[in-house]
């Protein structure tokens, strides 16, 4: 289907193709940039809240005050997006939680080091590093909605930027591909008329100075050449014309001085044999048999 295309198309095509390749590939790049850079702002966050929580949490795990401990972990439900909190012993014994949740999540057995981003959750674990109840681990579970709702804007700013990018690419590239293509087109129609009307007498205009430009002196040069093929072919063609009439004008002549004293000499001769011209008559057949032939 590409090799159908005029050269106009494909100069847009191509020019559109590589734009929205560009466009295409930045706006993901950006996307997947802010992606991940919203992520970790996110667990830097939530790392920095649990880390605060913990410390809040240092009386309640001394005296093992549950309650109290659960209070401090109430607070965490003040953030929209706040799901599960999981407090544990220096020991790995569950201590106190909280779920924010209308359907009560349940705390695991044992929390897990570190960070993990399931698909609708992201949870942090931040231990307690200082005190007598150093070791005390706190697990905070939030949703991903803030993130999604995140992606969705993405999305929305990449299309809203990505949409006139190509529009204003499709109008740079109609702008330059008629540049190229023009003198081109100019040339294959220059072409298709003396193709159709024979007449080697059409020049191509030149209306630049790249390799277009060259291409048309290169065609125009070569239909001088032409021409002047022509005009010498036609040349010989009258000149054998000619030598041919000459030739023809000469051998009606020859033929016509050779006939003549033939026909003489023949006429003669064939008196001479029948034997019935008188003496006097037969001298003058051979004078005329002997004038003629010196004559031939």
């Amino acid at each position: 289907m590409f090799n159908r295309l005029s050269i106009s198309q494909k100069l847009t095509a191509m020019l559109m193709l590589t734009s929205g390749a560009v466009l295409s590939l930045s706006a993901i790049a950006f996307a997947t940039w802010d992606f991940y850079r919203f992520r970790a702002d996110m667990q830097t966050d939530l790392q920095t809240q649990a880390a605060l929580v913990l410390g809040n949490t240092v009386a309640a795990v001394t005296f093992r005050d549950p309650g109290a401990a659960g209070e401090t972990l109430g607070r965490l439900g003040i953030p929209p997006h706040s799901q599960i909190a999981c407090l544990y012993l220096p020991d790995g014994q569950l201590f106190a939680f909280r779920s924010f949740r209308e359907a009560v999540d349940t705390c695991p057995a044992a929390p897990t080091p570190g960070t993990q981003v399931t698909s609708t959750r992201m949870f942090v674990t931040a231990q307690l590093s200082q005190g007598r109840n150093a070791g005390a681990t706190l697990m905070i579970g939030v949703d991903l909605d803030a993130h999604r709702a995140r992606i969705r804007t993405q999305a929305t700013a990449v299309a809203a930027i990505l949409v006139p990018g190509l529009l204003i690419s499709f109008l740079i590239s109609t702008v330059l591909q008629g540049m190229v293509a023009r003198p081109l087109g100019a040339l294959a129609d220059t072409a298709r008329q003396i193709a159709d009307r024979g007449d080697y007498s059409i020049r191509a205009a030149t209306r630049t100075g790249d390799e277009i430009g060259v291409l048309v002196q290169a065609f125009n040069r070569m239909l001088d050449e032409i021409q002047e093929s022509q005009r010498e072919r036609a040349g010989l063609l009258d000149r054998e014309q000619q030598a041919n009439r000459l030739k023809d004008e000469f051998l009606a002549t020859l033929s016509h001085e050779l006939r003549t004293p033939l026909n003489a000499i023949v006429g003669w001769v064939h008196l001479l044999r029948r034997g019935q011209l008188p003496v006097e008559e037969a001298k003058h057949a051979l004078e005329r048999i002997d004038r003629n032939a010196h004559a031939q």
